[in-house]
């Protein structure tokens, strides 16, 4: 058991926010991008993983993000490596759970950062960092499985998620 006598809790917090159509048309760009945000990550994650279920305690976060829920055309690259992460978090939880270590696959929506910093947003769905951080910490101290953040975008989402692909390729979204 560590508490404090070892490492208790883990935040990957990781990746970049590419370019769609600069690596449309450059595959090398592409799979570099889809490396950083996903293998790294996965990497990362089964370093940690194994850490904590040799230790029997712990608990990880990891932030994907709500562009992994549904393929858009303005983001699928960046969307493809955070879903790719979320189904990997899926299947790891499952293994890490008879271990006692759990694993929070948090989802935010648009969060005031660098990254986001030269996209034109509704201001309205913009969240501080802070307030994300917030979420964050309370979400992994009562072990969720999957975080939303903020919890409207669950709602988002599932709209989203409903819409028929059949109207949802004319959207544009």
């Amino acid at each position: 058991m560590s508490l404090l006598g070892g490492l208790d809790i883990a935040l990957i917090a990781h990746g970049t926010l590419p370019n769609q159509r600069n690596c449309e048309l450059n595959m090398d760009l592409l799979l570099s991008e889809f490396s950083i945000n996903t293998l790294s990550t996965i990497a990362l994650l089964s370093i940690l993983a194994n850490y904590f279920e040799n230790q029997g305690i712990g608990s990880i976060g990891v932030i994907t993000s709500v562009s992994g829920d549904r393929g858009r055309p303005s983001n699928y690259v960046y969307g493809s490596s955070k879903a790719a992460i979320s189904v990997f978090c899926d299947g790891m939880r499952v293994r890490l759970f008879n271990a006692g270590v759990s694993l929070t696959d948090i989802r935010p929506g648009f969060v005031e950062t660098p990254m986001t910093a030269n996209l034109i947003l509704p201001k309205l769905l913009v969240s501080k960092p802070s307030q994300i951080a917030k979420r964050i910490i309370t979400g992994i101290e009562k072990h969720k499985d999957i975080l939303y953040t903020p919890v409207y975008w669950r709602l988002i989402m599932f709209c989203i998620r409903s819409i028929p692909k059949s109207i949802f390729r004319y959207l544009k979204i």
